[in-house]
């Protein structure tokens, strides 16, 4: 459903906005399968959730793009053009202090790293 599609999109950009924007696809996945979500098997919500991000690829609500680190190529997430546009900020940052029960004025760091992050000249 777009509910529930929605609602993994809040968790994306959440996990990636915490990683000061530019998360590596494996912690990505690794912090999903912590919530129960694999990418091996369709979940009984999300349905085939690698699918999906692809999606919001193409409708840029995310980015990904080829990397090579020291762990070896792969592929790092970043907030898409049309996030940036539509989603607030302030809302991430209260999705996320209620998942971790914790003010969201702990998290003035991220909400000013967030401001004048996008870059169109991608």
């Amino acid at each position: 459903s777009t509910q529930s599609t929605g609602g993994l999109l809040t968790v994306v950009l959440s996990l990636i906005h915490m990683a000061d924007n530019s998360l590596d696809e494996a912690d990505l996945w690794d912090t999903l399968e912590i919530l129960g979500i694999s990418r091996n098997e369709g979940h009984v919500d999300f349905g085939d959730v690698e699918k999906i991000l692809t999606e919001f690829c193409k409708q840029q609500y995310i980015e990904r793009k080829k990397v090579t680190t020291s762990k070896g190529d792969g592929f790092q997430y970043s907030w898409g053009y049309r996030s940036y546009i539509e989603v607030k900020i302030e809302d991430i940052l209260s999705f996320v202090a209620n998942v971790v029960n914790v003010n969201v004025n702990a998290w003035k760091a991220q909400h000013s790293t967030h401001t004048g992050a996008l870059n169109f000249n991608n």
